[in-house]
C-alpha cells in the first residue's frame, strides 16, 4: 500500500509476478484480490504473464468462477496460460472442463509439455476416464515426444486404482523406467 502512495513507483513485471506467487503459496485469497485491485488500478494494461500470474493464484486459492471469468476475458492466452487453467480445474475436480481446455489448447496450436499433460491425467482420473487416459498417455509420448516423469506414473496408479484395476497399477508400478516413491505406493495401497 506504502508503494502505491508513492507517484513515482513503477511496477516492474517480476515485482508484480512475485508479489503474486507470494500470495499463491500462501493460500492468500484476500492479499492476492487486493494486489489484483492494485494491478487494475495502476497500470494501463496488464500483459499475459501478469494475467495468467493473477489466474494461477485465484484458480490454486480456490475461485474458480473468478479464475474462470479471468480466463475466458483475457485477450492473449500462451502455453503456460493454458496449463494454468487445465491444472486448476483438474486438481479442483473439474476434469471434464480441463479436458475441454486441453483441447482449446491444442486447437489453438499450442503445444502440451509435461505439466500440461499431468493437469490431463490428473481429470481423467477424477473423472474415471481410464481409456482416455491411457491414451493420453500414449499420445504424450508418441505424438509430443514426451518421456513420462514419475507424476505422469502416479496420475496413472491413481486412475486405475480408482477404476479398481489394481493387478494394472502394481504391474504399471513395477515396469516404470523409475523407482516408484511413497506416493504411489499410497496411490496403490488406497485402491484396495
Amino acid at each position: 500500500q506504502e508503494l502505491a502512495n508513492q507517484r513515482c513507483w513503477k511496477a516492474e513485471e517480476s515485482v508484480l509476478v512475485s508479489v503474486l506467487s507470494s500470495c499463491t503459496n500462501l493460500g492468500a485469497l484476500d492479499l492476492g484480490r487486493s494486489a489484483h485491485g492494485f494491478l487494475i488500478k495502476n497500470l494501463s494494461g496488464l500483459n499475459v504473464i501478469v494475467e495468467t500470474s493473477i489466474l494461477d493464484m485465484y484458480l490454486k486459492c480456490g475461485s474458480l468462477v473468478k479464475g474462470l471469468t479471468i480466463f475466458e476475458r483475457m485477450k492473449v492466452k500462451n502455453q503456460w496460460t493454458y496449463s494454468v487453467m487445465i491444472s486448476g480445474l483438474a486438481f479442483n475436480g473439474y476434469g471434464t472442463e480441463a479436458l475441454r481446455v486441453f483441447s482449446e489448447m491444442i486447437e489453438k496450436g499450442f503445444e502440451p509439455d509435461e505439466v500440461v499433460y499431468v493437469g490431463v491425467l490428473t481429470a481423467c482420473s477424477h473423472e474415471g476416464l481410464v481409456e482416455k487416459g491411457l491414451d493420453f498417455f500414449n499420445n504424450m509420448k508418441v505424438d509430443h515426444k514426451i518421456k513420462p516423469i514419475i507424476q505422469h506414473y502416479g496420475c496413472l496408479v491413481d486412475l486405475m486404482g480408482k477404476a479398481g484395476k489394481v493387478k494394472e497399477a502394481f504391474d504399471l508400478i513395477n515396469n516404470m523406467p523409475m523407482e516408484a516413491n511413497e506416493v504411489l505406493w499410497y496411490s496403490l495401497l488406497n485402491a484396495c
